[in-house]
C-alpha cells in the first residue's frame, strides 16, 4: 500500500484507506504517513519529514506523524551528530508521548496510543544514556547515578506501554522485537523474557 500511494496513485486506494465515519484519523494524514514511511525505507529523510509534516497540516494532533518526526531528525544524526540530533529529536518526542497520553487518559484501550508511548519512552531511554555515556567524565557521580535512574523509569514505563499494546495487537512482530529490546536493555536478568519474546516473534514472522 505505501508503495502504491508513494507512486501517486492514492485515489485509488479511497476504499482501501476510508475508515469509519467515526475514525479520528485523517484519511488525507494517513496517506502521507504512508508516503512518509516509504521513503523512510528507502533512506530519502528529507522526503519522509516532508511527508510527515504534511500529515501534521491535515491533522495537527496525529501522535504517529510527531513520533515518526522524532525519528527522522535521530536518524539523520546517526549519519552525522549524534548530539545534535537528539537536541533536536527530543522536543518532537516529548511532544509525540504527550499526544499520546493525553488518547490513553480517555480510557480507550488504542493500541498505536499505546505502542507510540512505549517506543517514545523507550528512545528517550536510549538517547539519554548515550548523552550520559559521552558527558560522563564532565559529570559527577551523583549526576550519573540521577541520570540512570531516570533512563531505568524511562525503560520501566516503557515497558508497560508495550506490554498494552502487544495485549491489543498480539500478532505485531515487530512490537515483540522492541518490547524484547527493551527487556534486554533494562539488565541481562530480563535477557530470558526478550529471547523468549523473539522466539514467539520468529513464530508469527520467521523471516523477521
Amino acid at each position: 500500500m505505501a508503495t502504491l500511494v508513494a507512486n501517486g496513485v492514492a485515489r485509488e486506494l479511497g476504499d482501501v484507506i476510508q475508515g469509519l465515519p467515526d475514525d479520528p484519523v485523517d484519511r488525507q494524514a494517513l496517506e502521507q504517513i504512508l508516503i512518509g514511511e516509504a521513503y523512510h525505507r528507502e533512506g530519502n529523510l528529507d522526503k519522509a519529514q516532508e511527508a510527515y509534516t504534511r500529515a501534521l497540516e491535515h491533522q495537527p494532533d496525529m501522535t504517529k506523524a510527531v513520533a515518526f518526526l522524532a525519528m527522522v531528525e535521530i536518524h539523520r544524526g546517526n549519519l552525522q551528530n549524534v548530539g545534535s540530533s537528539i537536541q533536536n529529536a527530543w522536543p518532537l518526542g516529548a511532544q509525540a508521548l504527550e499526544l499520546a497520553l493525553r488518547e490513553l487518559e480517555h480510557g480507550v484501550p488504542d493500541f498505536e496510543a499505546n505502542r507510540v508511548a512505549g517506543q517514545i519512552l523507550h528512545t528517550l531511554a536510549r538517547w539519554e544514556g548515550e548523552l550520559t555515556w559521552r558527558d560522563a567524565k564532565e559529570l559527577g557521580e551523583e549526576q550519573v547515578n540521577a541520570r540512570i535512574k531516570e533512563i531505568e523509569q524511562y525503560y520501566a514505563e516503557a515497558e508497560t506501554y508495550l506490554r498494552s499494546a502487544l495485549l491489543l495487537n498480539p500478532s505485531d512482530a515487530d512490537l515483540r522485537d522492541l518490547l524484547a529490546a527493551n527487556l534486554y536493555r533494562q539488565g541481562v536478568h530480563r535477557s530470558t523474557e526478550a529471547f523468549e519474546i523473539l522466539q514467539d516473534g520468529l513464530a508469527l514472522d520467521p523471516f523477521n
